[in-house]
Formats: structure tokens, sequence, C-alpha cells
């Protein structure tokens, strides 16, 4: 089981996982001690996916298709279920504060091109894109 602010999109979908989610937990992790906050302070997992999708875009359609819990998150009509108590204000499109913008002000740019890295070989191995 993984924490609300490090659970990996496969995990809070219903979705079936392997060792990715840990190179996902383990990102959001390098980020937080970074930036001395998380990257996705979640009220509950709903306003977690909406964080997500700010920052690096919806999962993938092939991952919302296989998600168990996929009815907690959308409608019907494949509308975005927002949370009762959300964090980002509605209407902000995909990718609104990327990852990029997110550590821009940090000092090392190796330590940031090494988050880079680790989130672009989680999104290749989960065919994010």
């Amino acid at each position: 089981m993984q924490s609300r602010y490090y659970r990996a999109p496969e995990v809070m979908l219903g979705v079936p996982y392997d060792h990715a989610i840990d190179m996902w937990s383990f990102g959001c992790i390098l980020v937080e001690l970074v930036k001395v906050r998380p990257i996705f302070p979640a009220k509950d997992e709903r306003d977690l996916l909406d964080l997500m999708r700010v920052t690096i875009g919806m999962p993938p359609q092939w991952m919302i298709d296989a998600a168990k819990k996929r009815s907690l998150f959308f409608d019907d009509f494949d509308n975005q279920i927002r949370s009762e108590k959300p964090s980002l204000k509605p209407g902000l499109p995909d990718k609104y504060r990327s990852l990029e913008n997110e550590l821009r002000n940090e000092h090392d740019s190796d330590f940031v091109d090494f988050v880079q890295v680790s989130i672009d070989r989680y999104l290749s191995i989960t065919k994010w894109f």
C-alpha cells in the first residue's frame, strides 16, 4: 500500500501494477525532499488525480479503461469527477503546473535532470504517452 501523497496512478485507479509504482513513489519523495513540500498534497484520491493531471497530464486511456475504480473518478461521459474539497480551482488545463515548472528554481540541474529522467522512465514503462 502507498500513502496518498506518493500513490501511483495504477494503485489509485485499481489497475494491475508492477515495480514501476516504486519509481513513482521514489520520484515523489525526491521532489518533496528538495521542495520541502509534497508535489501532490491531495486531500483525497479525486484531488490526487486532479493534481497529477495538471502536473503530468491525464493518465493514458488504456489505464482509465482498465480501472476497476473508474466510476469513482469519471462519470458516464468520461468527465473527471472533482473532489468535494479540491486543492485546485476548476478549469486548469493539463500540465498547467508541469514538473519542469515545479522544479525550475532548484539550484542543482543534475538533480532536476535525474528526477525528470525517473518520471519519464515511469511514463514510458506505463505507456503514458
